[in-house]
């Protein structure tokens, strides 16, 4: 755990929940629907893992699985495509 970088903080909610921040999910390349595996490290301390990915197309950009295209070999939302298009 040498290479540790804090990136946010977040509070547990009343159903003991924590929403890990878009920017975070993205960099991961983690999606809805993607299952990870919690581990104790120490007293203080979870890792979470990525356990498996869920099947189906995710979008390149941002890792949504709904509503998304192929276009030219890749997988993007329209959401995205519709970014892309105001940029050109």
């Amino acid at each position: 755990m040498e290479n540790m970088e804090r990136i946010c903080e977040r509070k547990v909610d009343e159903l003991g929940r924590i929403v890990l921040p878009s920017e975070v999910r993205s960099k991961l390349g983690w999606g809805t629907g993607d299952s990870v595996s919690l581990y104790y490290v120490d007293d203080d301390k979870l890792l979470l893992q990525l356990l498996e990915r869920h099947p189906g197309q995710r979008c390149v950009f941002c890792g949504v699985t709904e509503a998304v295209k192929t276009f030219k070999e890749k997988d993007i939302c329209g959401s995205c495509l519709d970014t892309i298009k105001k940029a050109d």
